[in-house]
């Protein structure tokens, strides 16, 4: 049976706003059950996300895809199931069609949900005297599609390019309550926001060897289409007559996505080794408004760069 080893190394630098992750969830065809590695692999249906240019070693017949992944956590407290501290759940999707244009030249068609998450949180701390206990929902949900063209360069090089239209939404509820010398205050936040983007992902493929190939990809975000956002606070405090509401709009902060991921492949005795260097300097996943009251940090635990290291023996 062959073995298989999974190793990721995260190095993150603090001072960016941005999450820093191209993509939140595992998905792909292959890709999404070699933890997002892919960059460096050859006639992957997953190439129109990874890095278009594997598309061009498809041979000359159609080939179709539909993948999907789904992740679920819950944390247990004695006994019982709970939700006292944390839940997260994720799902994905890909479809996508590969198809030969013309000699040297494939086309593909794809739609995808990158990124489907939902977080639980629930902490309690004490803050100058007072009893603080938050409980927050959050989603992320993403949805990519667009089209990807790759060719051969010469035998063992392509090249190969995506247009991508992206959306990204995200819902956060925030409920705090704080309790002080027999005084309470109770504070509702709901934010909405929806992002609508074209990406655009060129890439380039190298088949160096039998035992070795690989790969570069760019992901960067061009264009920003559309940016709305919807904030909604309800606040009441013991004595007050009756709660304070207050609702706004705003244009979230456009920011940009750039990332690069170098993947190779190499075949030794019967066994595959993968490795994707990633470094985000930006990244499209912006903190919300919501991540901007108190609890930010653990609301949006992983702001920074990321230099993300994955490799992956089978």
């Amino acid at each position: 049976m062959k073995s298989l080893v999974v190793v990721t190394i995260l190095f993150l630098i603090a001072g960016s706003e941005a999450v820093a992750s191209l993509f939140l969830s595992p998905v792909g065809h292959r890709e999404a059950f070699l933890g997002n590695t892919g960059a460096g692999l050859v006639q992957s249906p997953g190439a129109v996300l990874f890095n278009p240019a594997g598309m061009a070693y498809f041979k000359d017949r159609p080939a179709v895809s539909l993948s999907g992944s789904a992740v679920s956590y819950q944390e247990f407290s004695g006994q019982a199931l709970t939700r006292e501290t944390g839940q997260l759940k994720s799902e994905t999707l890909l479809g996508s069609a590969i198809f030969p244009v013309e000699a040297g030249l494939r086309m593909g068609v794809f739609y995808s949900y990158p990124g489907n998450i939902q977080d639980y949180l629930r902490s309690s701390s004490i803050e100058n005297g007072a009893e603080v206990t938050d409980t927050s929902e959050l989603q992320r949900q993403a949805a990519v599609g667009g089209i990807a063209y790759a060719g051969m360069i010469d035998a063992d090089q392509s090249w190969g390019v995506g247009i991508n239209i992206a959306y990204r939404e995200l819902n956060g509820l925030v409920l705090s309550q704080s309790v002080s010398s027999g005084a309470s205050t109770v504070r509702l936040q709901k934010n909405v926001e929806q992002q609508t983007s074209l990406v655009l992902t060129p890439g380039y493929m190298w088949r160096v060897s039998e035992n070795y190939s690989f790969g570069l990809n760019v992901q960067w975000k061009a264009l920003n289409v559309y940016s709305e956002g919807d904030q909604y606070i309800n606040e009441f405090s013991s004595g007050d007559a009756r709660p304070s509401e207050d609702f706004s709009r705003y244009t979230p902060a456009s920011e940009s996505m750039l990332g690069f991921t170098l993947g190779q492949v190499w075949n030794v005795d019967g066994h595959r080794l993968l490795l994707d260097l990633s470094w985000a300097p930006h990244s499209g996943y912006r903190e919300m408004a919501v991540g901007r009251i108190r609890r930010c940090q653990k609301i949006f635990p992983l702001a920074g760069r990321l230099r993300c290291c994955r490799i992956l023996i089978f």
